[in-house]
């Protein structure tokens, strides 16, 4: 048997209800006959997603993703074909343990395999010397960080011996010195070779399928670095992971909430508070490969970052990343300046247990953030205050704005009302900004006959140079044609590792079929050979923009003749008002590039 009989697949296709899936993954909102939802696969902030609950299927209008409910599990979990069915089997109580010995299994590269086989091989030794260790200072450690067996055995706590060289370990199970220096694990000082964590207790790094990757290790000295991480490797990068993910995604349905804190003592602060779906960005930077990590666990967050000046920024910064991911957010109360960790050492068990069980609304941290940074003893200030305070409420609802216009106008003084305006003045903003996105997505197969020769010109210019390319990339960055803009970004994307582009050596590129077809009518017309620098592809750009503008215009003109509501048609006329004013300003800006 070299796959799952067809049979099988579409029994357990027919048992599975494709919206109790998707819905353990992401909120679904009902939508007439359908349900809606904020896609996964991009940079989606409005429904794109829609869930056809009676054909079973899935479809993103924006990015064209879809599926059936193993194609959504097996895209949403980065697994294969094969594990996506017995994922979704296992919902429907289905045991394809039988059918699955049968099947050839997924093999890794040989020598990528041997890589993981030594990560592997590294932390069953350190675990073997921590748990045999005479060493006083490691024991010091743990008894003092109250770490029992039971998290040494949960976290895989292990400790780098000075005495007992992993080095020396591993060269004697077989592998080679440049394997371990290629993994971080191995270091050259003077003609001989040591380890990189030696008299540190190490922390395991896994990946999402809980293989070892890499280590964070805690120095016993105090004359040294507290933590160090292992550097980037083959199998490892920092900004692609966070802390402990694996055990948290396992604890996914157990509980709503995912605690997100900097260290790992922090994580195992919280572990042995209860509290169990905890993960570390293992220091302040936080990037989008994390927030995606953490989206693809469908439940709000709780920032749990140092008390300090630092950690109250970390927050910030990570707080609005997320809210912008459509991730509800609160934050720990944390009054004092101290980690989460000493935290619990200083206040027990149950105080430590009241601050995570009643955070602050993610508004409520805002305004207590914003307030203590600025001194609100000037008109200047206070404004200042308001405008970041502003920016949050937009995104709440009326009764969640009301209580917080309360609270603001009672710190800065400026009156109800005006903060109210302040907040229509942002949502205006946003109307125009959403609006402008909306005609994208909606036209981007309607373009006519001057508007697609428009990006073809600026396609051409793409081809001709890096310089030309860095300009498109900071004065649009976008087309509107699905093969156009995907050719565009391969483009781009070439561009990083060269500083030329050969059309011959572009096509060897796994291009699709119609995309080599329009690489080779771009090149055989006559807009390829006309001269192409900054001000005509400037111009062709402006071009795109008034195209766009005007699509933008003539879709708030529908919206603004269907919508009853007075107060929302004033603000659609605003926005519509707004972009003719920038319909202008790149007529003038044509106009003036072609003197």
């Amino acid at each position: 048997m070299k796959r799952i009989d067809q049979e099988i697949l579409n029994d357990i296709r027919q048992k599975t209800d494709i919206v109790n899936v998707i819905g353990q993954y992401i909120p679904l909102q009902k939508s007439g006959q359908n349900y809606k939802g904020i896609c996964p696969f991009h940079d989606d902030h409005d429904p794109s997603l829609s869930v056809n609950s009676k054909m079973q299927i899935y479809k993103c209008f924006v990015c064209q993703e879809g599926g059936n409910v193993f194609r959504f599990v097996q895209k949403f979990e980065k697994i294969s074909f094969v594990e996506a069915v017995v994922k979704v089997a296992a919902t429907v109580g289905i045991d394809l343990s039988e059918q699955l010995q049968f099947l050839p299994k997924l093999e890794l590269d040989p020598k990528l395999q041997r890589k993981f086989d030594i990560m592997n091989e590294s932390k069953i030794y350190y675990q073997y010397l921590l748990k045999n260790t005479l060493n006083t200072d490691v024991k010091e450690f743990l008894k003092e960080r109250q770490i029992s067996n039971e998290i040494t055995e949960t976290f895989e706590i292990g400790f780098s011996d000075p005495n007992l060289s992993l080095t020396d370990y591993l060269v004697s199970k077989g592998y080679r010195i440049d394997e371990l220096i290629n993994l971080n694990l191995t270091y050259e000082y003077d003609g001989n070779y040591k380890d990189v964590f030696s008299n540190r207790v190490v922390f395991p790094i896994a990946d999402t399928n809980n293989r070892v990757i890499a280590y964070t290790a805690r120095a016993l000295q105090e004359n040294t670095s507290k933590y160090i991480n292992s550097a980037s490797t083959d199998l490892y990068q920092k900004s692609d992971l966070l802390y402990n993910y694996y055990n948290a995604r396992q604890n996914s349905l157990k509980d709503f909430e995912l605690i997100v804190c900097e260290g790992v003592m922090d994580v195992i602060s919280f572990y042995k508070g209860g509290f169990q779906k905890v993960v570390a960005t293992l220091g302040t930077a936080f990037t989008n490969e994390q927030i995606q990590l953490i989206k693809r666990l469908n439940c709000s967050v709780i920032l749990a970052y140092d008390g300090d000046t630092a950690g109250k920024k970390a927050t910030y910064t990570i707080g609005k990343q997320l809210v912008k991911e459509n991730i509800k957010v609160s934050v720990i109360n944390n009054t004092t300046t101290l980690d989460p960790d000493d935290f619990l050492k200083k206040y027990g068990l149950e105080k430590f247990r009241q601050t995570i069980n009643n955070p602050l609304h993610w508004v409520e941290f805002v305004i207590n953030y914003a307030s203590n940074l600025y001194s609100l003893n000037s008109y200047d200030s206070k404004k200042t205050v308001v405008e970041i305070v502003i920016e949050e409420l937009a995104q709440l609802d009326q009764i969640d704005q009301d209580y917080f216009l309360q609270q603001l106008s009672a710190l800065t003084g400026f009156e109800i009302g005006s903060l109210r305006n302040q907040i229509d003045s942002t949502l205006t903003k946003n109307v125009k900004s959403s609006h402008q996105k909306s005609s994208y997505r909606i036209n981007t197969r309607k373009s006519d006959k001057n508007y697609l020769k428009t990006e073809l010109m600026i396609l051409a210019h793409l081809l001709e140079s890096k310089h030309l390319a860095n300009i498109f990339r900071l004065k649009l960055g976008y087309l509107l044609n699905d093969e156009i803009n995907s050719l565009a970004n391969t483009i781009l994307s070439i561009y990083q590792d060269e500083d030329t582009i050969e059309v011959a050596d572009l096509l060897t590129v796994q291009l699709s079929q119609s995309q080599q077809q329009l690489l080779l009518e771009i090149t055989s017309n006559e807009i390829f050979h006309f001269e192409k620098n900054e001000t005509t592809l400037t111009q062709s750009i402006n071009l795109l923009k008034i195209e766009e503008i005007n699509k933008s215009i003539n879709y708030i003109k529908n919206e603004i003749l269907n919508e009853k509501d007075e107060s929302k048609r004033q603000l659609l006329v605003k926005s519509m008002v707004q972009l003719q004013l920038e319909k202008e300003f790149f007529n003038t800006e044509e106009a003036n590039e072609k003197i």
